[in-house]
């Protein structure tokens, strides 16, 4: 009877141990060439990545315990002068793992450059290389996921895929998963096929701001997750853009200056000088030619009054002022109708963001040696 227990007990040991997952250690990243802060939050983030991604079981290995050792710790250690597979499989014993993760990280540019290895530590080869590029500026979870992603890459999860399917509120978009562009949106909807787990759903369209949230997916699950897209520059509504206000106030000015400018100058016709008028003028000042606005100087101003010729002084004055205002009034107002010009093309035609029906304005300043003025023109 004991012997028939004990062969029990044998027989459901080995189906145990049959069952039972490969053990993989992953070691912390070696930093080569320039080692700084940057460098080595770096390759600390991608080793947790890994690491974080092996915890999980859905994998075809699960994490060795006490493995969370340092590469360049280790091959001291077991005084390897380089990563050769037959050093680096007495790592992975002596660390009771099946399967040895280890790689180095340099610097790329401006990000990083990272070489990952994954070794059969029995057969002391190499069962897969591959490379990861890390980008300048990349946050500490956008490294994680990265390194989520490369551990997928080196052992493929055994369970099934699960769907999800993205709806928003825009017809056209972005749709990325854990910072990465996967698939774009058609009619306001994508499907994304990933395996289990946990990401960061993220979705993008122009004009409006980024929605992101964050999914757990089951093996074999069907999903659906809806994002609400918000407009860019304010609320739900999306704002009223600055540039339509900027340009009602300044084509109603343009216009109020250019009228009135326009009166003065029919006001300075209307004042012309009678011919008694204007020839007591010409013998007060000695001029032996017709007045012209080349007149309105303080030198004529002061031979009028000498002369004592108040009437004509008066209305020579006036007419001069009245030139006078409307100049300035013609100058004031082709500014500001460049001003509504410019605000009228980013409020009709730039648009920002949605295309809207194209309606041109056009205020053309006009400047001559006799006046000046600006013309209004809207289009359709």
């Amino acid at each position: 009877m004991l012997r028939v227990l004990l062969s029990l007990a044998l027989i459901a040991l080995a189906s145990t141990s049959a069952f039972a997952k490969p053990k993989v250690a992953i070691l912390g990243l070696e930093v080569t060439g320039a080692v700084d802060a940057a460098a080595t939050t770096v390759a600390r983030d991608l080793t947790e990545g890994m690491r974080t991604r092996a915890k999980g079981g859905n994998g075809p290995f699960t994490l060795a315990p006490n493995s969370d050792r340092e590469l360049i710790d280790e091959k001291v250690i077991k005084q390897c002068e380089n990563e050769e597979p037959s050093c680096m499989s007495e790592i992975g014993k002596d660390m009771d793992a099946d399967v040895l993760v280890y790689g180095k990280l340099e610097k790329d540019g401006g990000g990083f450059q990272a070489t990952i290895v994954m070794l059969d530590v029995k057969k002391r080869t190499t069962i897969k290389t591959t490379f990861v590029t890390v980008p300048p500026g990349a946050s500490s979870d956008t490294v994680r996921g990265i390194a989520k992603k490369t551990y997928l890459e080196l052992a493929p999860a055994a369970s099934g895929s699960a769907k999800l399917v993205v709806t928003a509120n825009v017809d056209t978009g972005s749709v990325f998963v854990d910072d990465e562009l996967r698939e774009t949106l058609s009619g306001g909807r994508a499907t994304l096929t990933l395996p289990e787990g946990r990401y960061r759903i993220a979705v993008e369209s122009d004009g409006y701001k980024r929605k992101e949230l964050t999914v757990k997916l089951t093996e074999d699950d069907s999903a659906t997750e809806s994002f609400e897209l918000s407009k860019a520059g304010g609320g739900g509504g999306g704002g009223i853009s600055p540039w339509k206000p900027i340009f009602g106030v300044t084509a109603a000015a343009a216009i109020g200056l250019g009228v009135f400018s326009a009166v003065k100058w029919f006001g300075t016709r209307d004042s012309s000088l009678s011919d008694e008028e204007r020839s007591a003028i010409e013998a007060a000042t000695g001029m032996d030619k017709t007045i012209d606005y080349d007149d309105c100087t303080p030198e004529v101003f002061s031979a009028i009054d000498n002369a004592s010729a108040m009437v004509a002084d008066k209305k020579f004055q006036s007419r001069c002022e009245s030139y006078d205002l409307h100049v300035r009034f013609a100058i004031i107002a082709s500014g500001v109708g460049a001003v509504a010009l410019v605000a009228g093309y980013f409020a009709f035609v730039h648009g920002g963001g949605k295309k809207e029906p194209r309606s041109r304005v056009a205020i053309t300043p006009t400047l001559s040696p006799g006046g000046g003025g600006a013309t209004l023109r809207f289009e359709w």
